[in-house]
């Protein structure tokens, strides 16, 4: 039974109430569900899955005082129609089915220079997608980075070091030599794994290596520009983005404790598509579309959160800032 009168503790950076003050996530909720476990529950196996979270309980479009598990669907079906459905209750908790949609890679509308945070650019041998910001490695050096998505700048696991990136993109007309820009530096590969989620980010690094190539630091059509990272991101929090298709544009946090199930093109078969599991993820009211992923989240006051990956047709999703700069131990070009 869940107490009547919960006590609130911090779950992550948002508080929710339980029963007895531990602090909650979906990962101590669900054991399973983590990267070290030897299988994923049955039920949440099914295709209609797309992640899961933890938050308030809402039921007829309620919010309640009582936290839930929340499974995210791509569409709510008939329980006749499902072979394994979602229990009841998982750990201390009530369930709660949400739909979201089915998230999908936003991967990539003209020549820009100098480059700018929000614009077009993708490997040669992708379609492309959105220019993040530009970083240094920690500890200095004379080298400066883009940073952007794996699935913009590598595209594949036939992906190399050296790779050419276009400004165009190729989907917007860039082409191999004029429109070079940078090369491929290094991108975190995907775990296809199935058990657990063991992806914490998409994220990859191209060095700016082209002669000439000048870069601005604020948002393409954007008054604002990249100050410092925050680890900081909550629910009810507004963030902000520009991306090569939508532009400037404001979303709010749904889910701080969010665990994606996104399908990319199969590594031993790019025709078709295989499941990627992420962990720790930021999940958000849908303010992107297919063309800015890669775009880089900031807080309303500026402050970097994250990295923009994927979405639906009612949310979006991006990879928590820290994850990304520490896997590719990089820091802001300020």
């Amino acid at each position: 039974m869940l107490a009547t009168a919960p006590r609130y503790v911090a779950a992550r950076d948002h508080a929710l109430p339980t029963n007895d003050g531990v602090v909650l996530a979906p990962q101590a909720i669900a054991p399973a569900h983590q990267a070290e476990a030897s299988a994923l529950p049955v039920w949440l196996k099914d295709a209609a899955i797309r992640g899961i979270g933890l938050g308030a309980k809402i039921k007829a479009g309620e919010t309640l005082e009582r936290p839930a598990f929340r499974v995210y669907v791509g569409a709510k079906r008939a329980l006749d129609d499902i072979a394994n459905p979602v229990p009841k209750i998982v750990g201390p908790l009530e369930t709660d089915v949400i739909p979201i949609g089915n998230l999908k890679p936003q991967p990539a509308h003209q020549r820009l220079r100098p480059i700018q945070p929000g614009c077009s650019l993708g490997n040669v041998k992708v379609t492309g997608g959105t220019l993040g910001c530009i970083v240094r490695k920690r500890g200095g050096g004379p080298e400066r980075f883009i940073l952007s998505n794996a699935h913009v700048l590598a595209g594949t696991a036939q992906a190399a070091v050296g790779d050419e990136i276009v400004q165009p993109a190729i989907a917007d007309g860039g082409v191999s030599g004029p429109d070079r820009i940078a090369t491929l530096k290094a991108f975190i590969p995907f775990d296809y794994t199935s058990d657990g989620f063991p992806n914490m980010v998409d994220a990859a690094l191209a060095e700016i290596v082209a002669p000439g190539i000048a870069y601005q630091l604020a948002f393409m059509g954007a008054a604002i520009g990249p100050s410092r990272m925050s680890k900081s991101v909550r629910v009810g929090m507004k963030v902000q983005k520009t991306g090569r298709s939508t532009g400037h544009s404001w979303g709010k946090v749904i889910d701080t404790d969010f665990q994606a199930i996104v399908p990319y093109p199969d590594p031993d078969n790019p025709a078709k598509l295989r499941n990627v599991l992420f962990r720790d993820q930021i999940l958000c009211t849908r303010f992107t579309d297919p063309g800015d992923s890669g775009a880089l989240v900031l807080s309303s006051t500026g402050k970097v959160v994250g990295l923009h990956f994927a979405g639906s047709d009612d949310v979006s999703v991006f990879n928590r800032i820290g994850n990304v700069f520490d896997a590719l131990d990089i820091e802001l070009e300020t």
